[in-house]
């Protein structure tokens, strides 16, 4: 079955929950640290439906390993809380079409964005390196 027809009105619910709880952070004007355990979820809640172990630990590996281990400090810079927030919500609705090619879409975009982002930040760490003689 497509991993689209797994997910339950149930999942939607707690991802809609997590996301409003995202909002009131970026609301109170909390930072991404205090997101990132909703965005951890958030994530859990998405790979509990795919079957196929390999995608779920390339997903955990690039987006909440790799990314946040390696550009920690410039991961906080990289979206607003409220960016952090309105990119889950792009996600959700995505979701609720139940449509693959949205889906897919929706998530490529999400992938491409935070690569570009985290280029951006990678390249200016190493300006600033090199500038600075590290």
């Amino acid at each position: 079955a497509n991993a689209l027809d797994l997910y339950t009105e149930e999942d939607i619910g707690q991802l809609e929950k997590i996301v409003r709880e995202m909002d009131r952070i970026a609301q109170e004007n909390g930072s991404i640290s205090d997101q990132v355990p909703l965005d951890t979820k958030f994530h859990d809640i998405l790979f509990s439906r795919i079957d196929n172990g390999l995608v779920v630990e390339l997903c955990k590996r690039s987006c909440q390993g790799i990314s946040k281990f390696l550009l920690f400090s410039h991961w906080v810079k990289i979206y607003t809380p409220q960016e952090v927030v309105e990119r889950h919500r792009v996600i959700i609705e995505a979701l609720k079409t139940r449509d693959p090619n949205t889906v897919e879409q929706v998530l490529r975009e999400h992938y491409i964005s935070s690569g570009e982002r985290m280029a951006k930040y990678g390249a200016d760490f190493h300006k600033t390196s090199k500038a600075s003689g590290y």
